[in-house]
């Protein structure tokens, strides 16, 4: 979830995701789990937003 890729809009992204609530299968290493895409879509993008804010400017 790059906030720079204009092409996609997070926001309603997020919101169509909660209205769904569509629950998918996840897996990470040997863990497998279930969660809510719209879990997923909001950590990836907030993960980015710390991620960027973390790094000294250029």
């Amino acid at each position: 979830m790059d906030n720079e890729n204009k092409a996609v809009n997070v926001k309603k992204e997020i919101l169509d995701a909660i209205n769904h609530k569509i629950i998918i299968q996840t897996h990470s290493g040997c863990i497998v789990d279930k969660d809510f895409t719209y879990s997923i879509i909001y950590h990836n993008y907030w993960s980015n937003v710390r991620g960027k804010a973390s790094k000294p400017p250029i």
